[in-house]
C-alpha cells in the first residue's frame, strides 16, 4: 500500500495531539483571598478594659495570599444576648492587640459573662466568618494597687501595699536586672479573703544575686466562676518599684559555747553551735584574762573561721581566761557576742 511521503512526515501529529490532552485536571475555581479565620483570640480583664488579642494570618482559606489592607470586626455579648458590633478597624498582619474600653453599665454588678468575636474581612470586604468566642466577665474589677515600696530587712526584700477589704489576690511580679533578665510572678501573696499588705521575699539574700537590682510589679486578681468557666480578672498594677538589697543587719549570736581543757598538747578546745545564718562568712573568736577583772576581750583569729570550733594553744596552764565568739556575715556585719565561758588548764 502506498503512502504518501508527505502524509508519513505528519502521522506522528495526531499522537501528540493525544499525549497533549491527557490528564488535563480538574479547573482551579478563582481564589477569593479570603483571610483565614482567627484561631486564638484570647480576652483579659484589665481594670475597666477588656484587652483583646489573635494573630491576624497571612494567608487565604485556599492557601493563597490576602488582599490588603485586612479589617477587623469586634463584637460583644452579654449573657445570652447578641453579639454586637463593637469597632471596626485595619489590622497588620501577625499579632494583633484590640482594646473595648467597658460602659459604665458593665463596670457595676451583677457580673454577668463577657464573649468576644473576631471576623476578618479583605478589601473586597470578603470574610471567612467569625472567630472562636473568648470569655471574660463583667461588673468591677480588683481595686487598683497604689504605692509599693520596697525595703531591706534581714529576712529579704519588704513589699508593702496599701491593704485592700475587697477581697481578691495579689500577684507580685519580680524581674532580675541582669543581661539574662527575667520576669517570674511569685507565689499569690495575699488570700481571696484576706490582704496583709505585705510580702517578703528572700531571693535578694542568695550569695549569687549579691549587688543585683530587681524591679517588682503588684497586681491584684480575682478569679470568678460563671457557667462553668474560670475567669480571671486583673485590677491595674502598681508603678514598677528597683531595688537593690542593702545588707546591714548582724546574723544572730552563736549559742552553746564550751571550753573543754586538754594536757596533750595544753590547749583549749571551744566550740558552739553553727549559725543559722543563710549569709554566714564565718566566726571571730575573743578572749580575756580572768583573772584580771579590767582586761580588755583581745581577737585570737586573724581570718574568719569557717568552722564553729577552735584549739587555742596559746592557752598557759593554771590561767583562767574567758571566752566569747561572734558570727560575721558575707557583708562583715558582726553579730553581738555569745554567751561567754571561763575555763584554764589544770595539769
Amino acid at each position: 500500500m502506498f503512502t504518501s511521503p508527505f502524509l508519513r512526515n505528519f502521522a506522528w501529529l495526531p499522537l501528540l495531539a493525544l499525549a497533549g490532552c491527557a490528564n488535563p485536571g480538574s479547573p482551579k475555581a478563582p481564589s477569593l483571598h479570603l483571610p483565614e479565620v482567627v484561631a486564638n483570640l484570647q480576652a483579659q480583664r484589665l481594670g475597666d478594659q477588656v484587652i483583646l488579642t489573635f494573630t491576624t494570618p497571612s494567608g487565604s482559606t485556599d492557601g493563597g495570599t490576602v488582599h490588603l489592607p485586612i479589617t477587623a470586626l469586634l463584637c460583644r455579648r452579654q449573657g445570652t444576648g447578641a453579639c454586637l458590633p463593637l469597632q471596626r478597624q485595619t489590622v497588620a498582619q501577625g499579632p494583633t492587640r484590640l482594646v473595648d474600653t467597658l460602659p459604665p453599665t458593665l463596670l457595676a454588678t451583677p457580673t454577668t459573662l463577657l464573649a468576644y468575636r473576631v471576623e476578618l474581612f479583605n478589601r473586597g470586604n470578603r470574610s471567612a466568618g467569625p472567630s472562636d468566642q473568648a470569655f471574660t466577665a463583667s461588673g468591677p474589677a480588683p481595686a487598683p494597687v497604689g504605692t509599693l515600696t520596697a525595703i531591706s530587712r534581714p529576712a529579704g526584700a519588704q513589699l508593702t501595699w496599701q491593704p485592700s477589704a475587697a477581697g481578691g489576690s495579689m500577684e507580685l511580679h519580680r524581674i532580675q536586672n541582669t543581661p539574662k533578665a527575667q520576669q517570674i510572678t511569685l507565689q499569690a501573696a495575699t488570700s481571696q479573703q484576706s490582704d496583709p499588705g505585705g510580702y517578703i521575699d528572700p531571693t535578694p539574700l542568695s550569695p549569687k544575686l549579691d549587688s543585683v537590682q530587681f524591679t517588682y510589679v503588684a497586681q491584684r486578681t480575682l478569679t470568678l466562676n460563671l457557667n462553668s468557666r474560670s475567669i480571671t480578672l486583673l485590677g491595674l498594677p502598681s508603678a514598677p518599684v528597683t531595688f537593690l538589697y542593702s545588707d546591714t543587719f548582724p546574723p544572730p549570736p552563736p549559742t552553746g559555747l564550751l571550753a573543754i581543757p586538754t594536757l596533750t598538747p595544753p590547749a583549749l578546745d571551744l566550740s558552739w553551735e553553727p549559725s543559722p545564718a543563710p549569709d554566714l562568712l564565718g566566726y571571730n573568736i575573743y578572749r580575756r584574762d580572768a583573772s584580771v577583772p579590767s582586761t580588755t576581750f583581745t581577737r585570737l583569729n586573724p581570718q574568719p573561721l569557717p568552722a564553729a570550733a577552735f584549739r587555742d594553744l596559746s592557752a598557759r596552764p593554771n590561767q583562767p581566761y574567758t571566752y566569747r565568739v561572734t558570727a560575721l556575715d558575707r557583708h562583715h556585719n558582726e553579730s553581738q557576742p555569745s554567751p561567754e565561758v571561763t575555763e584554764s588548764i589544770v595539769p
